[in-house]
């Protein structure tokens, strides 16, 4: 039976202004950064996965041209729309002065500005349909992350967007 190899343990205690401290906490620090910037990339994956997704859903055209996507981008803003209404009527028939989901209507309301806001000035970041190569492997996309850096993306933006609510 073979024997296990040994590892390595340092029983000596380091001093703590000595160099191989210095280097032990470099090598923590650019750990904890690296594991950091990982977990980063990878939420932000998971948040672009989620907006391909509803592209995905809803890419039934044979071609789009720009207005057709600025007009999907559109459609995607307005996601919360039913939601923002439903809160709206909720807080008129309690009669009360409290809004009982404040928080939840601020926020759909800041995303929605939010997104309205990169379709009219900064562009707004969505899968380039317009493209018919990029359209097909678009559509046949299994909806893993990890084929989300083969599409080509691209900022679209709408010069007359309507006017927030």
């Amino acid at each position: 039976m073979p024997k296990a190899p040994k590892q390595k343990v340092s029983k000596k205690v380091v001093h703590p202004n000595s160099r191989k401290a210095s280097q032990i906490s470099r090598h923590e620090a650019h750990r904890d950064r690296v594991q950091k910037n990982k977990s980063k990339a990878a939420k932000g994956m998971q948040q672009l996965r989620t907006v391909l997704e509803w592209f995905h859903e809803r890419c039934t055209a044979e071609s789009y041209s720009q207005d057709d996507v600025c007009d999907l981008i559109e459609e995607y803003i307005s996601r919360f729309d039913d939601e923002l209404e439903e809160i709206r009527l909720a807080s008129t028939l309690k009669g009360r002065q409290v809004r009982p989901h404040a928080s939840r209507e601020d926020a759909l309301r800041m995303v929605r500005e939010k997104e309205l806001a990169l379709l009219t000035t900064g562009g707004f970041d969505a899968p380039d349909l317009t493209d018919a190569k990029n359209l097909a492997l678009f559509r046949a996309w299994d909806q893993k992350v990890d084929h989300i850096p083969t599409f080509k993306m691209r900022k679209f933006r709408r010069t007359q967007a309507p006017e927030p609510e």
